[in-house]
């Protein structure tokens, strides 16, 4: 089961890149948090910055080494 913890880190990264806030993205790195974490669905920030188009999250993730073809509880990538 996740921590509380995690889920404010998930919660936090996904919706840094649903906005394309790379700032923010840049932040929570900075403080260790898991950019590939992923919210009760499976989703990432890599799906929200995708859906969304924001290709500078997107470009910032991948520096990051976060999973380019996570898979959501749908089986999205």
């Amino acid at each position: 089961m996740a921590t509380d913890k995690h889920l404010e880190d998930s919660m936090a990264v996904c919706w840094a890149a649903s906005q394309g806030d790379v700032h923010e993205l840049q932040r929570l790195y900075a403080y260790g948090v898991d950019l590939g974490a992923a919210d009760y669905d499976g989703r990432t920030g890599m799906h929200l910055a995708a859906s969304e188009g924001h290709l500078e999250a997107m470009k910032f993730l991948l520096a990051k080494g976060v999973d380019v073809e996570p898979r959501d509880r749908f089986g999205g990538t």
